[in-house]
Order: structure tokens, then sequence, then C-alpha cells
């Protein structure tokens, strides 16, 4: 029964000890996570010229932006650019 009683304390110690040094130690920084890469509709339109889905969702932006603003003149940016490549005449 003592040997039981030994072992029960010295888990409790152990325990305590813990617990105060888990509330005492400084916490480790959380890794900072690098900035998500963001590129607009334009950027990645200079990049690649040929996107025909990028150019057609920059078109729809606009005219998005005429509806929500009111402003005629996002109308004219939302044209297509003029046609270029091997295909043109």
């Amino acid at each position: 029964m003592r040997a039981f009683a030994i072992a029960v304390g010295v888990a409790l110690v152990g325990a305590m000890a813990f617990t105060v040094l888990s509330f005492v130690a400084a916490p480790t920084p959380a890794p900072v996570a690098a900035a998500p890469f963001r590129e607009t509709p334009q950027e990645r339109l200079r990049r690649l010229p040929n996107d025909h889905r990028g150019w057609a969702e920059l078109g729809i932006q606009y005219v998005d932006q005429a509806r929500i603003t009111g402003d005629p003149s996002y109308y004219s940016s939302a044209t297509c650019p003029q046609p270029s490549g091997p295909w043109t005449g």
C-alpha cells in the first residue's frame, strides 16, 4: 500500500510540474505563411496574350463594372482587342 501511495504521489507531482511548465514556457510562434501569389487579369493577359478564357473573363468584369457604376466607358474596354497571330490575314 505504501508503494502505491508513493507512485500516486510521484505521478501527481509530475502532473503538477508539467502543468506549471506548460503555462510558464513561451509559446512557439506560428510559422508565417507566404502571401499567396495574385496577379490581375491584365497582368495575366500580358504574360499569356492567347488566353481566350482570360480575355472573356476580363470582358465580363468590365461589363459588370459598367453595370455597377453606371459608367458606359467600361463597355469600350470590354471589346475584343485586334486579333493577332498566324490565323489573321
